[in-house]
């Protein structure tokens, strides 16, 4: 318990730091390639305001899902709005891996 304390501290410190090694430990855990550095996702940051959006629950999307998270692949969308498409992107290519002729 001791040990979250100073964690918490340092992420208060380092957002925007902490919010890019979380995302990237993220996407490693869900096998997902990461293809901006640092520079790239700050940039990132202050095109869409997303560490200012996070206490909002806003997320970073992946404009096309086969692709990887890059500067022009992302965009933010809000945890419903992300949900949402993601639950219709799965409906769709279940419906074409059912319907191979539709696709």
């Amino acid at each position: 318990m001791a040990k979250a304390v100073p964690q918490r501290r340092w992420r208060e410190r380092h957002p925007f730091l902490s919010a890019w090694h979380h995302h990237r430990w993220n996407a490693k855990l869900r096998g997902i390639k990461v293809e901006w550095e640092l520079e790239e996702f700050l940039q990132f940051c202050a095109m869409t305001g997303y560490i200012q959006l996070l206490p909002d629950g806003w997320t970073i999307d992946r404009i096309e899902v086969n692709r990887g998270y890059s500067l022009r692949n992302c965009q933010t969308l809000t945890r419903p709005e992300n949900a949402t498409k993601g639950n219709y992107e799965r409906a769709y290519n279940h419906y074409r891996h059912q319907n191979p002729a539709a696709g």
